[in-house]
């Protein structure tokens, strides 16, 4: 029945998109970099010194899925990492690669019910890739975060859209269109304080970075759009 119900969208003007992601710790890091590091530009090898930077890190933290873990000591996640040069990034200036991190609070607040506010400390081990050359870092960090769990529906609708057409007089075609979905695990935001140091083709440079963190929980759910 569901597979005749998706098939038969398309008849009534319609569509529809699954969607699904794990609960996820993103950390944006605005950061300055001192050291010289090696950069392939037109065929050849330059070094750069002292630069400006931003790295991107998404990882799945499957611990923020339960309740009881709202007040934990300890946290562990993998992920993808992005490092973003300023201003003159190119593909041949971005290194990019998988981590692993781990947490670790010595100091929880409880808040009303399940949240908390808590201060905590991060190490972090990555495997960087750039062009065709292989190299790798290591970052120490501390967070201030604030946190509280979501358990429940999830929902959007075309309604302000709608409202927008009504207020302008004009109206978006294909932007008619609903999501209904579920969500639970760890929300909250905080901001921290990191330092990193990554080697690449026999270059080494530090990296401090201030950062935004953000969690997210664990969702699912379907987009249906009108054609």
């Amino acid at each position: 029945m569901p597979l005749l119900a998706a098939l038969a969208l398309p008849l009534v003007g319609c569509y529809a998109l699954p969607f699904a992601s794990p609960p996820l710790r993103i950390t944006n890091s605005f950061a300055k970099t001192f050291g010289e590091q090696r950069r392939p530009v037109d065929g050849q090898l330059e070094v750069d010194t002292d630069d400006w930077a931003y790295v991107f890190r998404g990882a799945v933290h499957p611990v923020q899925l339960w309740r009881s873990q709202q007040h934990r000591r300890f946290d562990v996640g993998a992920g993808y990492l992005v490092e973003y040069f300023l201003p003159a990034g190119t593909e041949e200036h971005t290194k990019h690669g998988p981590f692993l991190e781990l947490g670790w609070f010595p100091l929880v607040l409880r808040g009303a019910r399940s949240g908390a506010a808590r201060l905590g400390v991060h190490a972090t081990g990555e495997l960087l890739l750039q062009d065709r050359a292989v190299g790798g870092g290591a970052a120490v960090g501390v967070t201030f975060e604030i946190t509280n769990y979501f358990h429940g529906p999830l929902a959007t609708s075309s309604a302000d859209d709608d409202e927008h057409e009504h207020l302008h007089g004009h109206r978006k075609k294909g932007k008619d269109g609903f999501f209904v979905g579920a969500g639970f695990g760890e929300v909250g935001v905080g901001l921290g304080l990191e330092l990193a140091y990554r080697r690449m083709r026999d270059h080494g440079y530090l990296v401090l970075g201030l950062n935004l963190v953000i969690r997210l929980p664990a969702a699912a759910g379907i987009y249906v759009g009108f054609l």
